[in-house]
């Protein structure tokens, strides 16, 4: 028994594979001829594409996103050495162009485009297209402009009708209303505080809080100047529109819900009327 020889055997046909070209099976399981160009057919199995079907291309570059030629780690449009072990992460190419730049040159004439965020070599004059992380960049500056470019238009305005009303009723209150505007922006955000705290949440700037507060509370105060030409001796009729202007502003500007301006609204606009009124007693 020690020295008879064991007979190699198909796993599926059971047909002798001894002295015969074999397979095996995912299992190392010997097959047959026949039997492993059925498995082969059967099991699924995609096969690589050869050589000269390759594709001509890989991954694109982390900087640029040109495909990288096969065979070079380096971008043929930006000039980007792409070294796998230190390639950067999305979340940091997304960060500020120039803190640590990969350098780019032109394609042209080989010059030095590193700092530049326009789409034309200053050296031959080859225009360059921007690159992803500088249309993300100029987007975001074009978002925060337009975030900032309405408060300050509705703050200038605001201010201007305030001022303008109030030389009807008491010229000192319009040459100091630039100062207290301020002041009661202050406390209307500490309101802003206690109610992003408690329920609104913290979703803005605090410059751009504060700016639409701002914008907000000058076109409420034009209202409240105008009503007060107009109805001397009654306070409903001049604070409820106020309020309602107040929100109706804050409601566009930072898409607030209407109730949580109105709020906000009632809390700054009583809080910082008392603290205007206290300073304007004590100044005449």
């Amino acid at each position: 028994m020690g020295g008879e020889q064991r007979v190699k055997l198909c796993f599926h046909c059971g047909a002798s594979v001894a002295g015969q070209p074999r397979a095996a099976d995912g299992a190392g399981r010997p097959l047959c001829q026949n039997c492993a160009i059925l498995e082969t057919e059967t099991d699924g199995t995609i096969p690589l594409a050869p050589a000269e079907e390759a594709p001509s291309t890989r991954l694109p570059c982390d900087v640029c996103g040109t495909p990288l030629p096969v065979g070079s780690n380096t971008c043929t449009a930006c000039s980007r050495v792409f070294v796998p072990e230190t390639t950067t992460t999305r979340s940091s190419r997304l960060s500020r162009p120039g803190d640590n730049a990969p350098t780019r040159k032109c394609r042209h004439c080989g010059y030095d485009l590193a700092g530049l965020f326009g789409e034309v070599c200053p050296e031959c004059g080859e225009r360059i297209p921007r690159t992803r992380n500088e249309k993300l960049e100029a987007q975001a500056q074009d978002v925060a402009r337009e975030a900032f470019r309405r408060p300050l238009i509705y703050l200038a305005i605001g201010t201007t009708l305030t001022m303008l009303f109030l030389l009807g009723n008491a010229w000192q209150a319009s040459l100091l209303y630039p100062v207290f505007l301020p002041v009661r922006v202050g406390v209307c955000l500490i309101a802003y505080v206690f109610l992003g705290l408690a329920w609104l949440g913290f979703d803005y700037s605090w410059r751009l809080v504060a700016l639409s507060l701002a914008a907000a509370m000058s076109f409420s105060d034009a209202v409240y100047a105008l009503l007060s030409l107009l109805i001397p001796f009654s306070f409903l009729f001049k604070a409820i529109p106020s309020l309602i202007v107040f929100a109706a502003i804050l409601n566009e500007l930072l898409d607030w819900e209407i109730r949580d301006a109105i709020i906000l609204g009632a809390l700054g606009w009583l809080f910082g009327t008392v603290v205007a009124a206290v300073a304007f007693a004590l100044i005449f």
